[in-house]
């Protein structure tokens, strides 16, 4: 008995040794996680390029809502003007396309922002192993990145609700659309137009 309770004490002992003396305060694992790191750091700038653009095309959409009320749009629509349907029905579809793209996009965030949380715990991860290793400037640098990437998670959320927004306008206007379909079907009604 007494044999087993001195063995058992032993390997415990040495297992403990063994995981204590475990560090990740090296060059390898610091390498590793800065290219992780700088990676899907490069993956964000280049989704903040793409939010420019999606917040460009917006910002030059030219939506009816802002000259017509629906009531207008409607009646212009039964003038049997072609190029008013033509132009509303492509305004449309352009519209649904940009929304795909956004929620294509939001996707994209918030695989990259998963990834942002991998980086930011293999940060920590290295920054508590230099700092019981005493190396206090590895340690330093490590929490720095660790920061950032932190930063860059709350930027990507950011980035999210901004997209939100730019879809909502959209969606205003797919339902200034809708609101102009039922404004003409009353105006048909009231006025016999056929």
């Amino acid at each position: 008995m007494k044999k087993s309770l001195v063995l058992i004490t032993v390997l415990l002992f040495v297992t403990h040794t063994s995981f204590a003396g475990t560090t990740y305060c090296t060059t390898k694992n610091w390498d590793k996680t800065a290219r992780y790191f700088k990676k899907y750091e490069g993956k964000l700038n280049d989704r903040i390029y793409r939010y420019n653009d999606l917040l460009h095309t917006k910002e030059n959409m030219g939506f009816y809502s802002n000259s017509y009320r629906p009531l207008d749009l409607a009646i212009l629509w039964l003038s049997d003007e072609t190029a008013v349907k033509l132009s509303v029905n492509d305004k449309t579809n352009i519209i649904k396309g940009e929304m795909r793209n956004i929620n294509t996009e939001k996707v994209k965030l918030e695989k990259i922002k998963s990834k942002l949380v991998k980086a930011q715990k293999n940060w920590s991860t290295i920054a508590e192993s230099c700092y019981d290793d005493d190396e206090y400037s590895n340690y330093k640098a490590a929490r720095g990145n660790m920061r950032d990437a932190i930063s860059h998670r709350k930027y990507i959320d950011t980035l999210i609700v901004k997209l939100d927004s730019i879809q909502k306008r959209y969606e205003s206007e797919i339902a200034f659309f809708d609101d102009t379909k039922k404004e003409m079907a009353d105006y048909k009604k009231e006025c016999d137009c056929n």
